[in-house]
């Protein structure tokens, strides 16, 4: 279509419905090869979208250091979503978006925190906290492929029902199109079998659902008026650690910018 209004105009410069000499063949098969080359389905999604992550192992350490996933770019969302249980002192460069604590009885210094790089670049950085004690990195990149990527608001809540698996997220409704909603949950104590991301959510960290992980991270990107929410679950049922345990959940929100 876009090649035939080209035609159409040209030949109204000429006025007698012919080309003439701006419609030189070389000139409008050239034009006409570009409009057509422009498939619907070559277009990059539209709204933020999930790009990659890396994720280091649980440890018992002061300190961690993982690298981040290749190829990040200017424009990105570089985001590092950290359990801790001790004051977290972060590289350089990063500011922190949102934390949250376990108010439980349990351990309720064990906390979930999530990480923006200012001035994103794929490298390799060490994570510290003040006391050696469970900790655990996963780093995740967001993308708008027609802009910025803004950092909107969070929500938080906490599971201190201990007969349940389920650690309830918090319920946030997208104001606008193309919202990618990053849900975080961890639990005080390692489950015993599979950890569930909410239902609807793309689990983003791959070992972040086995034992001994603590932590897990899934995504979803929304149109107005669509709500993430729903639960992580810790199937914890049996062992020296049943019943399921206390935990701490982060809902952050991120908007397609100019």
């Amino acid at each position: 279509q876009f090649a035939h209004v080209v035609v159409r105009h040209l030949a109204a410069l000429r006025g007698d419905g012919h080309l003439g000499r701006l419609g030189r063949p070389g000139v409008i098969r050239g034009m006409v090869s570009a409009a057509c080359s422009r498939s619907v389905g070559s277009s990059p999604a539209t709204g933020v979208q999930y790009v990659a992550m890396t994720e280091g192992a649980f440890v018992t350490s002061s300190s961690s250091t993982v690298a981040t996933p290749a190829g990040v770019q200017s424009a990105d969302a570089l985001l590092c979503v950290l359990m801790h249980r001790s004051a977290v002192t972060p590289p350089s460069g990063w500011v922190l978006l949102a934390t949250r604590d376990v108010l439980g009885s349990e351990q309720p210094d064990h906390a979930v925190s999530v990480y923006q790089m200012t001035a994103p670049s794929s490298g390799t950085y060490t994570w510290s906290q003040a006391a050696s004690a469970r900790m655990r990195v996963v780093y995740v990149v967001a993308r708008n492929n027609y802009g910025s990527v803004v950092f909107s608001s969070s929500a938080s809540s906490n599971k201190t029902d201990l007969g349940t698996p389920q650690h309830i997220m918090p319920t946030v409704t997208a104001v606008a199109s193309g919202e990618f909603h990053m849900q975080c949950s961890t639990c005080v104590y390692s489950p015993g079998g599979a950890y569930q991301s909410p239902t609807g959510s793309t689990a983003i960290s791959g070992s972040a659902f086995d034992v001994d992980s603590r932590l897990g991270v899934a995504y979803k990107t929304l149109a107005v008026g669509e709500s993430s929410g729903g639960s992580f679950v810790h199937a914890n049922s049996s062992g020296a650690n049943a019943p399921p345990h206390d935990g701490a959940e982060l809902t952050l929100v991120f908007s397609p910018g100019a």
